[in-house]
């Protein structure tokens, strides 16, 4: 079953489905350890944790970056909080969600 499939089931089931965010790789590995299904990125705790304030004031890049390194040190899914896509040009939101989709 896909991260996608999982992801899903997850929010159609019986009971309540709890998540916990995490903000860099080892919260997000201590999250999986405890039994969550999966992992949710807090954007406040990602950028208070570069030094940054919430709402969207890093670079994507940025959170692009620690995304990408909590994906690749987990194995359950993982939701973005991508806030308001670190864009106002569409084009560049349709090439931030695309680059979180081309992560997994």
């Amino acid at each position: 079953m896909s991260n996608y499939d999982t992801f899903y089931r997850l929010h159609h089931q019986g009971k309540p489905f709890i998540i916990a965010n995490a903000w860099n790789v080892k919260s997000a590995q201590i999250i999986e350890q405890k039994g969550y299904e999966a992992i949710a990125t807090s954007s406040g705790a990602i950028s208070n944790s570069l030094g940054y304030e919430d709402g969207q004031k890093m670079p994507f890049s940025e959170l692009l970056y620690i995304v990408q390194r909590i994906k690749a040190s987990t194995n359950i899914p993982l939701s973005v909080d991508l806030e308001r896509g670190y864009t106002d040009n569409l084009n560049d939101l349709t090439g931030n969600i695309q680059k979180l989709v081309d992560i997994g």
